[in-house]
């Protein structure tokens, strides 16, 4: 339960949150490639949309699959996303997409979500990272109202006591403030790894988000445990104690 609190993805996939925004991608060829174009509509057909993302995403995964990490991050600019995000929550993963983003001074966003109840050992590590790297990592909060309100009507560990106090409580910490953190993106980039957990190792390296209308990205999606701890070690770069 406490870790839909700590960076999990879990109460996200749960909660089923419909997506307010609707989105076509519109089909046009450059250099004999086919590229996509999306533009915002209110009311988009739901056949015509999945038409689409398949075709694009399918086609993004081909054009992607034998690409290294540096070589996928140079091939993004040559896409149709004018807007690219990545949320970290301080993993192991995530320090990896942050290192290359910053020491490259890539044209990416960084974010992470600060939903109250993180351990000090994230918040010791995220101090470091924009340490080294002289950066600022946008942190997004729930709004204290809504914190407020959910505390006085579940109690502080109310997220303990029911499934459906739990999703409540991540709509509120974790959902809400994404949904505010995802705004005008055009490209969501995740630290996913398929070793991760069981139900990840169907995932692509990139995929159709339903819950916020967007494509996400997981360009570690197929690295092994065993790389991502070569490449931190190889880089130096600030771990939190608590995925060693």
């Amino acid at each position: 339960i406490a870790s839909c609190l700590v960076g999990s993805e879990m109460c996200i996939r749960d909660s089923l949150i419909p997506s307010p925004i609707h989105w076509i991608y519109r089909m046009g060829y450059k250099n004999d490639s086919l590229l996509f174009s999306r533009t915002r509509l209110e009311h988009t057909s739901l056949g015509q949309k999945t038409q689409f993302m398949k075709a694009y995403i399918t086609e993004l995964n081909e054009k992607f699959e034998h690409k290294n990490l540096a070589e996928s991050f140079a091939a993004l600019q040559n896409e149709s996303f004018k807007s690219l995000s990545f949320s970290t929550s301080f993993g192991q993963e995530d320090q990896v997409i942050t290192d290359f983003i910053l020491r490259n001074a890539l044209p990416v966003n960084i974010f992470t979500l600060d939903t109250g109840r993180l351990f000090n050992a994230t918040h010791q590590v995220q101090e470091a990272t924009e340490k080294k790297y002289n950066t600022y990592i946008d942190t997004y909060f729930p709004e204290s109202n809504a914190v407020e309100a959910y505390v006085a009507k579940n109690g502080i560990n109310g997220f303990y006591q029911s499934v459906e106090q739990r999703k409540s409580c991540c709509t509120v910490r974790k959902i809400k403030p994404l949904q505010r953190a995802l705004k005008d993106v055009d490209l969501w980039i995740t630290g996913l790894r398929s070793g991760q957990s069981s139900n990840r190792q169907q995932l692509s390296l990139f995929q159709y988000d339903d819950a916020f209308g967007l494509i996400k990205f997981n360009p570690l999606i197929h690295w092994s445990l065993e790389e991502v701890v070569a490449y931190l070690e190889n880089f130096e770069v600030p771990q939190n104690a608590l995925h060693k």
